[in-house]
């Protein structure tokens, strides 16, 4: 796959398991540092992105159920990778 998300950095809220972990693996092969938000999954978000090729990826704890939990999850996106894509994948149950 070329790298055309090289330097790009790509959010996937729901990243840990199922579709979204598949995404993660898509976006890393495309070049793109990954963050996978995970609810409950910490275990099984770290291991994915230990997986996944490419450097500078992170899994991350997010709480869609509120706005507070949405900010610091964008926050702590912030601090690690110096900015917040526009754009980002989220899913769900």
């Amino acid at each position: 796959m070329s790298q055309v998300l090289n330097g790009k950095v790509a959010v996937v809220v729901g990243g840990s398991g199922g579709i979204g972990q598949e995404t993660c693996r898509l976006l890393a092969e495309a070049g793109a540092r990954v963050v996978a938000g995970y609810r409950s999954a910490k275990e099984k978000a770290e291991a994915l992105v230990e997986s996944l090729p490419g450097e500078g990826h992170a899994a991350l704890p997010v709480s869609i159920e509120n706005t507070p939990g949405i900010e610091a999850f964008r926050d702590a996106v912030i601090e690690r990778f110096g900015r917040y894509p526009g754009r980002n994948q989220a899913l769900g149950r």
